[in-house]
């Protein structure tokens, strides 16, 4: 689930939210981070182990 931080959260779609440009909340499971971690830029290194 994706939200826009704006004054309340707004949730959003996956898609809509690589074209807004704006600051978001993504709340995955830990198998969907593993599949799309790849696609977030957040200025960090976050290395999480699979165990």
């Amino acid at each position: 689930m994706y939200f826009l931080i704006e004054e309340t959260l707004r949730e959003i779609s996956a898609q809509e939210i690589r074209k807004s440009g704006k600051q978001y909340v993504a709340v995955l499971s830990f198998e969907e981070w593993k599949e799309r971690r790849d696609s977030f830029d957040m200025g960090i290194d976050m290395d999480l182990n699979d165990s």
